[in-house]
C-alpha cells in the first residue's frame, strides 16, 4: 500500500516575510561592476586590421568586427568591399 499525500492547501495564506538587517554604510564598500567598453569606427577597423596581420588578432574576429563596421555605418560600401578583397587574397 502506498502511503497517502496530502494536498497543499488552496485558500489564501498569510504572505510569509523575512526581516534583512541591511547597514547603508556596507553599501558604500561595494564597488560598481565593471562593464568593457567596445568602440567602433573606421580608424580602429583599421588599427585592428594592422593588429591582426601581426597575429593578434583571428580572421574571425576582423571578419564579424568588419561586417559590423559595415552594418552600422561606420564604413561605407566600397571600402568594405576593398578590405573584404585584400582580405581573401590571403
Amino acid at each position: 500500500m502506498w502511503p497517502s499525500v496530502s494536498a497543499a492547501p488552496t485558500g489564501p495564506s498569510a504572505p510569509s516575510t523575512i526581516a534583512v538587517n541591511i547597514k547603508p554604510e556596507e553599501d558604500l564598500k561595494c564597488e560598481p561592476e565593471k562593464q568593457y567598453h567596445e568602440n567602433f569606427s573606421k580608424s580602429i577597423l583599421l588599427e585592428k586590421l594592422v593588429q591582426y596581420y601581426a597575429g593578434k588578432y583571428t580572421k574571425k574576429y576582423i571578419d564579424t568586427y568588419l561586417e559590423f563596421c559595415h552594418l552600422s555605418g561606420y564604413l561605407n560600401n566600397l571600402d568594405y568591399l576593398d578590405i573584404k578583397e585584400k582580405m581573401s587574397k590571403e
